[in-house]
């Protein structure tokens, strides 16, 4: 018997759900009003895009809307720590992403702990992310580029998000830059993933590139306030697997070329172990390199 695509989608999530939805149904009317999703970023960036595909998502499984609250700043703590601070009802809920939840603790100084503070719920789902060189440059290939780096005497500027002029290189999120690349106004040197970019698989990864280990995603993660009961945590988790299940959800983040990550990832457990880990990965070299907000 043939199963397609979404039938298979359908089953797996229930099968995925159905251990946690018998914890849920204890009596409890959570929510029994609107949540706010807080997000981080500026409007129409990849976060904020994500944040509200998924909410309108979350929404129909919950019964209750879902707000989206801008509150941008500080590489996203802000809005992290609102929600850190906040009371712990699982009525204000926060999207983060490697910056505001790996890097930027690393670089500010926090009036709240980006671990004990803050409950994870589920994995969502990354966006690559790759070098950009201006069309200018010499080099054509990615290992052409390590070599350039290495002999130019003259300086090469190189700029991430945030205030700059011209300059020469960059990184960003491949889903973000795709466009501009592909009508040719920025040259894509290599994308920072174990793997190729399925939408532009001839740009190579830096490992191939003669860089081993250098792999990083944009991923994103949902947080609620620590202590939120257990049924509300677990009320969440299953929006979140519904939502990622859907597949006209799916086909829209994947359009935008976000990664979503598998349904036995999009559970608190798999958060806390993979925000541990990049901790783990990344902030010795954040402070190894004294990076400090400026």
């Amino acid at each position: 018997m043939k199963c397609s695509r979404r039938k298979f989608l359908n089953l797996t999530t229930g099968a995925a759900v159905l251990p946690i939805a018998s914890r849920v149904a204890g009596g409890e009317t959570y929510p029994s009003r609107p949540i706010t999703m807080v997000v981080g970023f500026p409007p129409g960036g990849p976060t904020d895009t994500l944040a509200r595909i998924l909410g309108e998502a979350m929404q129909r499984s919950l019964g209750q809307t879902v707000v989206v609250e801008t509150v941008s700043g500080a590489s996203g703590t802000i809005a992290t720590g609102r929600v850190a601070r906040g009371s712990p009802d699982g009525y204000t809920i926060v999207i983060g992403n490697w910056a505001s939840n790996v890097g930027a603790p690393a670089i500010y100084p926090l009036n709240f702990d980006v671990l004990k503070d803050l409950q994870p719920i589920s994995l969502l789902a990354a966006s690559l992310l790759w070098i950009l060189g201006r069309n200018a440059l010499p080099p054509k290939t990615a290992t052409e580029l390590i070599a350039w780096l290495g002999s130019n005497p003259n300086p090469v500027t190189f700029g991430t998000v945030g205030t700059g002029s011209q300059i020469d290189l960059t990184c960003l999120e491949a889903s973000a830059t795709l466009g501009n690349v592909e009508a040719g106004r920025y040259k894509a040197y290599a994308v920072m993933s174990e793997k190729r970019w399925s939408k532009s698989p001839n740009t190579p990864t830096m490992i191939e590139s003669g860089v081993p280990g250098l792999s990083i995603s944009f991923w994103h993660g949902l947080w609620t306030t620590k202590g939120a009961p257990n049924y509300v945590v677990d009320r969440l988790e299953v929006a979140v697997k519904a939502a990622l299940a859907d597949p006209a959800v799916r086909q829209r983040l994947e359009t935008l070329g976000q990664v979503i990550f598998p349904p036995d990832q999009q559970n608190p457990a798999a958060l806390a172990a993979y925000q541990m880990a990049e901790i783990d990965k990344w902030w010795p070299i954040i402070r190894a390199a004294n990076i400090r907000a400026e």
